[in-house]
């Protein structure tokens, strides 16, 4: 999303360099579309920052409620598909299992990773980026 607002930037700015003959006011211009660039920017990360909280709600909620599997589904389930692409590496498999499903299973086990470390890293640091584009923007 941030290349998309940089794309669109850069093609404002190349139309004002086309459309405005003097430098103060291509100046001016430039200025204005990044002063927009930094708003759009802020509620991007500010509406990115309201979804990870809503999905770490989801999961608060998991992990206090009163059943111990609905507590633990996750972790099992991350698990289990470890388990299953270690098991492959040693050469353990299911007969009939096929590439294309040994493939699935690890693109599952490096979403799962990958989406909790960076859902732990954005959810550290949005704030602080959200803040700063707010104070740059207003």
């Amino acid at each position: 999303m941030f290349e998309f607002i940089g794309s669109i930037v850069k093609t404002l700015t190349g139309f004002v360099d086309g459309l405005v003959t003097s430098d103060e006011e291509k100046s001016e211009a430039v200025k204005s579309i990044k002063i927009v660039e930094n708003q759009l920017t802020a509620k991007m990360l500010e509406y990115e920052t309201k979804l990870m909280e809503q999905k770490a709600s989801i999961i608060k909620v998991e992990a206090e409620a009163a059943s111990w599997l609905q507590r633990n589904w996750r972790p099992i389930v991350m698990l289990v598909f470890t388990s299953l692409v270690v098991a492959t590496w040693l050469g353990f498999d299911a007969p009939g299992l096929t590439e294309s499903v040994k493939i699935e299973v690890l693109g599952i086990v490096k979403l799962g990773i990958g989406g909790y470390i960076v859902g732990r890293s954005v959810e550290k640091i949005a704030p602080s980026i959200s803040d700063a584009f707010k104070k740059n923007g207003e």
